[in-house]
């Protein structure tokens, strides 16, 4: 609803309890006034019920984890907040900016590190073999039956 409905609502409503309540006795109004004070009185003089310390002490338990939980949530959350500030100051204009180049040239660097710096695979073959074995016509045959042999060797089976 508009604000303006909203006002309007109000009014209307006020009215029609203004209405109801200006058609009670006095003897009515009395009651509803006594009755009205005791509610407000019992409501601000209840005390709540004592609980057995075994639920008490582990209300404390729960209330000390959430507050730990929270607590932790914020310090990773400053954590978060001060990377997401670091990395905004790095990349910002105003500062020394990092170009596209610069993301360019790590990336390269670290394509051509983890290339040299990683040892092959022992199953791996020489190129110059791997080439004069798919170069010659009868070790094709090998090729062909690669997966035979390999489940020979597998199962131990004599050739």
């Amino acid at each position: 609803m508009k604000r303006n409905n909203d006002t309007q609502l109000i009014e209307s409503i006020c009215h029609h309890l203004d209405v109801s309540v200006a058609n009670l006795s006095m003897h009515e109004r009395y009651v509803l006034d006594s009755a009205r004070t005791d509610a407000i009185n019992l409501a601000a003089t209840a005390v709540e019920p004592e609980l057995p310390p075994a639920i008490n002490a582990r209300l404390d338990e729960i209330r000390q984890r959430a507050i730990t939980h929270y607590q932790t949530q914020q310090q990773s959350r400053s954590l978060w907040d001060s990377g997401r500030k670091l990395l905004n100051q790095l990349l910002s204009a105003t500062r020394q900016p990092l170009t596209a180049g610069v993301f360019a040239t790590a990336g390269i660097t670290v394509t051509l590190v983890s290339m040299f710096y990683f040892a092959p695979d022992s199953n791996q073959i020489p190129l110059e073999q791997e080439i004069a074995l798919v170069a010659s016509a009868e070790e094709i045959e090998l090729y062909e039956n690669l997966d035979f042999y390999m489940w020979l060797a597998e199962n131990g089976i004599p050739n």
